[in-house]
Order: structure tokens, then C-alpha cells, then sequence
């Protein structure tokens, strides 16, 4: 299926010429990696409530259950919770109302190749299998990351992260205000790790647990990636498997 039949599908459900469980017939493929000039992030906000977000390589971009809206703005797929779905009040895939999530419950199934951007407010969140790159920002939530293998771009304030997986390439940052985060590098892991803390607590690979206006660094592997921590108030640990 080209971009151009994809877009037109997506204008069809928005204009009520077909229906949203079609709509997520004819979108979901057997592709596992995004074509070029497709679809390269999913951008998913929630507030109030869990999400559930699954890497799924059987999906071409992503697909929704639960109550939700869905849009697309340049190269993201929007899915969020809100009234309208922003402008143009979107469209929602089969299933939006799906009995047995309940509304306070989303799942969404997206590429694994694709960059997913998170935003939770007073919520939970598991992310499972997204290869892509992550970006996350909690507050007064919490959020779980299992099987990341590229960077990682967490903030998080009066809310705790847990994540574990790979950092192998690319830049990383961590920014952990009043809140706490974990993160556990898998076997295979090299990074290089800097770490500011200003009235927080950091521990790092090999290290003590360091409190106060202090600054760390630690190597794990080979040090090709870069993994930047800076905490005010904040708790953040980062373990290493030998």
C-alpha cells in the first residue's frame, strides 16, 4: 500500500465514508520496517489512566483500543485521550470503545522500528518491544520501558521511570526533577554515562550511591554512546549487567 493510499484511507474514516474497523482492516500489514517517507513516530498522550504499548511488527504504523483519537501531523501519528483529537477532531481506530478496557484503559500495537514520543500525566504507562528511539515525559505518573534498543530521552517530575534494554549508539538523556527513575542496561550495552545532581541522589555502574551537588561518570563496555543524568531533587539509579 503506497503513502498516498494510506492518507486516503485515513481522510475516508474522517469524512464517515468508511467505517473505523475497515479503516484498521486495510491499515494493518505484514511490513516490518517503515517505508521511506512513511509514518516515523507515534505521539501518544495520556492523562488519567494506563496505556499499554506493544512493539508488533505485523502493524505498519500503529493501531488503537480503548477511547482515544487519533491524527496524523507530518511524520507522527497522534494518538491521545482527549475530546477532539485536535484540529480537525481526528478519527479513532476499531474498537475505540472496546469492551473490557474500560475508559480509563489504552492499548495501542505499534511498528517496533518506529520512534515513539510519550507524554503521561497522573497515569501509568508500559512500553514493551518499541525498538525505536523513546521519548518520555512523566509527571506525577509512572512509567515502565522494557527491551529499549535505541536512545533514550527521559523527563521526569514527581513521577518514576523503570526501564531496561540496550544503549549501544547515540546520545541519551535523563532529567529527573522530585521524582525517581531506574534504569537497567542490558549485556551488550556501551555507553559512556555523565551525571549532575544538584540536591538528588545518582548511582551509578561500579559507584556509591552519591548525594548533594556532585558530579559522576562511569563507562560501561566501550563507551560509544552518551548517556547525560541531570537530577535536582531527584533519585536516579543506573545498574549494569556484568
Amino acid at each position: 500500500m503506497s503513502e498516498a493510499e494510506r492518507r486516503e484511507i485515513l481522510n475516508r474514516v474522517a469524512a464517515g465514508t468508511i467505517s473505523p474497523v475497515e479503516a484498521a482492516a486495510q491499515l494493518d500489514g505484514l511490513v516490518d520496517e517503515p517505508p521511506a517517507g512513511a509514518i516515523k513516530r507515534i505521539r501518544i498522550g495520556r492523562q488519567f489512566g494506563s496505556v499499554d504499548i506493544v512493539g508488533d511488527a505485523a502493524v505498519r504504523e500503529a493501531v488503537a483500543e480503548g477511547t482515544h483519537r487519533a491524527r496524523i501531523d507530518g511524520d507522527a501519528m497522534v494518538i491521545d485521550t482527549g475530546p477532539d483529537g485536535g484540529p480537525g477532531g481526528g478519527f479513532a481506530f476499531g474498537r475505540a470503545l472496546a469492551r473490557g478496557l474500560g475508559t480509563d484503559r489504552l492499548q495501542v500495537r505499534m511498528n517496533p522500528q518506529l520512534g515513539l514520543e510519550l507524554e503521561v500525566q497522573a497515569g501509568s504507562c508500559r512500553v514493551r518491544g518499541v525498538r525505536g528511539p523513546i521519548k518520555a515525559g512523566v509527571q506525577a505518573g509512572s512509567a515502565t520501558i522494557d527491551g529499549f534498543q535505541s536512545p533514550l530521552t527521559l523527563s521526569v517530575q514527581a513521577g518514576s521511570v523503570r526501564a531496561s534494554g540496550c544503549l549501544r549508539d547515540g546520545s541519551s538523556t535523563i532529567t529527573c526533577e522530585a521524582g525517581s527513575v531506574q534504569l537497567h542496561l542490558e549485556h551488550g550495552s556501551s555507553v559512556r554515562i555523565e551525571a549532575d545532581s544538584a540536591l538528588g541522589k545518582v548511582t551509578l555502574p561500579g559507584g556509591d550511591a552519591l548525594k548533594g551537588r556532585s558530579s559522576h561518570e562511569a563507562v560501561v563496555g566501550d563507551g560509544h554512546a552518551s548517556l547525560r543524568i541531570d537530577t535536582s531533587m531527584g533519585s536516579v539509579q543506573v545498574s549494569a549487567d556484568a
